[in-house]
């Protein structure tokens, strides 16, 4: 399309440089759709938002993605190129127009622009597809701001296991409960030998040096804290140790900039992981959640983790977590040869599945699955612990009955729904029957070494109490009482009495005949070479809903969604996960079901072709 206009003043143009170095965000979306094809035949479709020589960042339907041009086959861009009658080119996207003027979104190796330009100076005007390769070019440094100028962190000098780490920060933190500065101030800096970038560590030495009133040292590692990717504001504004520091005119300055700042968050965690985990990880950036999910594994892998944990943590905070985190939580997925090496790293057992940083804010898993669900179950507690004032720490019982609770769960009708059966059953059944399990009195006052002591138990034991309080539908309300009366009793004995109504001893006689009871048989089922869906079904209050589903399934195929309500199958209502099997038995491998189900607040009928239960018949 070409569209020529007369000169009838001189040409007018303005250009507003907004960036030299590194991504670029814009505030307008252009009408118009670009893709990348990738090598591994994937491709993505999205707007692209900037790219610098090593990436490319393209808004999605749902988030940001950051790929690295390595993994890209062909760009494909939808452009509108200018030409002015003063004879300068214009190429890019129409950012805004009106009658009289528009923006385009001027295209430049490593800077983009966006330029106003009025429409009686442009003489032709033609869309066009612009397919290629990537460009590559050497990664430039990001400019500094000038709050960034002047500050380096040291190397790491010592190399610490992630256990070492976590036995410091509960020192320090302990120390800190009792003021005793100078011994919290001596575990932080041991951790930063090993993460010079510990964000944890470095805030809470800004708080140490706040409340000692070395105010020097507090600004320095106040500012640290900053630029190793803190950017939860609303904390620092109401954490009272900083109150010595709010007069100061550095601290004043640090909440005129708090929005640049907070918009350079991602990026920062991004420049770290890049570092340590080279340049071939894709990362998808939800704002809206405060996640990074990264991967060098295929687009299908990423889109999977992302879809399962945007809804999982809808569901927690739903269900039980009060506050979001206001800074970004990372959670990688490598290769199965990168993890090795990272496990390898961080002085992990072999046996060590996954495992979740909370002084870098990073999650690292070698799969989706039940582990990646406690590390994030523990990412998503952290927050909430850190979003009380004055922030709380919760004992081992809690933290890990929580996240052994949530590891074999199922996301239905956006809500969280723990297994009654998982692996953990035999071996507190067993402590049971013999008599060996702890009291529950005892079993809430564990220190972290007691616990881990004798691990195998402790961690049956307490994913048990946690499943007996959400099935007796007490969780959430024993949670709740538990983190308004903290300061009374940080064990959670009086809270959990107080919601059940009864005393610890009459709790710990009802919960054993309970856990007792429940059976190891799996439910009904379909056998083998029956027909097969592909996908979980857990019940829940509303009735009966999918869960977590097999990729390229049946279930994927038509269309289901984890979380989606059943309410009808071929034409009949199912109220449990025993009426759907008994329906699904009536139907062979090929057949075609109609399906309807509830997503959110709206309904829809799908059609489901049956596949194959794999397996061999008994």
């Amino acid at each position: 399309m070409m569209k020529r206009t007369s000169l009838h003043r001189p040409a007018r143009c303005i250009l507003i440089l907004l960036a030299a170095l590194g991504f670029l965000l814009f505030t307008f979306s252009p009408a118009v759709a670009d893709s990348l094809k990738l090598k591994s035949g994937e491709t993505v479709t999205g707007e692209i938002e900037g790219e610098t020589g090593t990436d490319i960042k393209i808004k999605t339907k749902g988030n940001t993605l950051v790929i690295p041009k390595s993994t890209v086959e062909e760009i494909k861009r939808e452009l509108v190129e200018l030409r002015l009658h003063d004879g300068r080119i214009f190429k890019g996207k129409i950012v805004k127009e009106s009658k009289e003027s528009l923006v385009i979104r001027h295209i430049r190796k490593s800077a983009w622009a966006d330029i106003p330009v009025d429409k009686l100076d442009i003489d032709t005007r033609e869309e066009k597809v612009e397919i290629g390769p990537p460009d590559i070019w050497k990664r430039q440094a990001r400019k500094l701001t000038k709050f960034e100028k002047g500050v380096e962190f040291p190397e790491a000098t010592e190399n610490l296991s992630q256990q070492e780490i976590m036995q410091l920060r509960r020192q320090a933190g302990q120390a800190l409960r009792q003021k005793d500065y100078k011994t919290a101030e001596k575990h932080y800096h041991k951790i930063l030998k090993t993460n010079p970038k510990d964000v944890n560590s470095l805030y809470n030495l800004a708080c140490i040096y706040s409340l000692t009133k070395k105010f020097k040292q507090a600004e320095k590692y106040l500012k640290m804290s900053i630029l190793a990717g803190w950017i939860d504001f609303g904390h620092m504004e109401r954490d009272p140790d900083l109150d010595p520091l709010r007069k100061r005119k550095f601290y004043k300055n640090i909440l005129k900039q708090r929005d640049q700042l907070q918009r350079l968050g991602a990026d920062r965690v991004l420049e770290r992981l890049r570092k340590e985990y080279g340049e071939d990880y894709t990362y998808e950036i939800d704002e809206k959640r405060k996640l990074i999910f990264a991967t060098n594994r295929s687009m299908e892998m990423l889109a999977r983790m992302k879809d399962h944990l945007a809804r999982f943590a809808d569901a927690q905070w739903r269900d039980n977590f009060k506050h979001k985190p206001t800074y970004y939580i990372t959670i990688v997925c490598p290769s199965q040869q990168d993890f090795v090496k990272i496990r390898q790293r961080n002085r992990l057992p072999a046996n060590a599945g996954g495992w979740y940083n909370n002084g870098q804010k990073i999650l690292i898993c070698g799969n989706i699955g039940g582990t990646l669900d406690h590390e994030f179950t523990h990412a998503l507690h952290y927050a909430d612990m850190e979003g009380h004032r004055p922030r709380q720490q919760h004992p081992i019982w809690i933290l890990e009955g929580l996240a052994t609770c949530f590891e074999a769960a199922g996301v239905a009708a956006g809500h969280l729904v723990p297994h009654k059966v998982s692996g953990r059953l035999r071996g507190i059944q067993s402590a049971l029957q013999r008599g060996s399990h702890i009291p529950l009195a005892t079993f809430a006052r564990y220190t972290h070494r007691q616990y881990m002591q004798n691990a195998g138990l402790c961690y049956a034991q307490g994913r048990y109490i946690m499943v007996y309080l959400y099935y007796q539908k007490k969780l959430r309300a024993f949670y709740e009482e538990y983190c308004k009366t903290f300061n009374q009793d940080r064990t959670g004995v009086k809270a959990l009495a107080k919601v059940m109504g009864k005393s610890i001893q009459q709790i710990e006689a009802n919960w054993k005949p309970w856990v007792l009871a429940l059976k190891q048989e799996r439910s009904a089922s379909v056998g083998a070479g029956g027909a097969y869906v592909g996908v979980q079904t857990i019940d829940v209050p509303e009735g009966v809903a999918f869960s977590r589903g097999v990729a390229g399934g049946p279930a994927e195929k038509a269309g289901l969604e984890e979380g989606d309500l059943l309410l009808e199958f071929g034409g009949k209502k199912v109220k449990s996960h025993d009426a759907f099997i008994a329906e699904l038995k009536k139907y062979k491998p090929g057949d075609k079901v109609k399906v309807r189900v509830q997503r959110g607040k709206k309904k829809k009928t799908l059609t489901l072709e049956l596949g194959k239960r794999p397996g061999r018949r008994r």
